[in-house]
């Protein structure tokens, strides 16, 4: 893990035509291998927000990535991960996401818990060319 920012660090402000708005992730997250670097804005599902509350933020979302504040602040614009409890409320947020005509689904992801490490860190484990030399060994 390289950033890890909870809340309400990773909370954004920025000017919209409609005013001041703030988004508030639940985590942002940088993780990285030697040759790999992934952002992400990270959602928590519960799975008690009503599907309309999630539509509303992933709009909120896609109005601060066309802002470009990010873009500007990290060169970059983090994927965005929905983490639901169970497939059973993953396939109910993704049908929700993918009907909303209005949004970009490809800003969204959303995943189950099960699969939040593979998704967050898709990295192999961590693998070494070179043995320590015996002289380089501190006790």
């Amino acid at each position: 893990m390289l950033e890890l920012e909870p809340e309400p660090v990773c909370w954004r402000t920025f000017q919209s035509g409609s005013g001041v708005l703030t988004l508030k992730p639940d985590l942002l997250a940088v993780t990285a291998d030697s040759e790999t670097e992934s952002h992400f804005f990270i959602e928590v599902d519960r799975g008690t927000e009503h599907l309309p509350a999630i539509r509303r933020k992933c709009d909120l979302y896609q109005r601060y990535y066309r802002d470009g504040s990010e873009e500007r602040l990290r060169g970059l614009y983090p994927a965005v991960v929905w983490i639901a409890p169970d497939e059973l409320r993953a396939n109910a947020m993704r049908e929700a996401i993918e009907k909303d005509r209005n949004l970009d689904t490809d800003l969204f992801t959303v995943i189950t818990t099960e699969d939040a490490l593979s998704t967050l860190a898709p990295y192999g484990p961590p693998t070494t060319t070179d043995s320590p030399r015996k002289e380089d060994h501190h006790p």
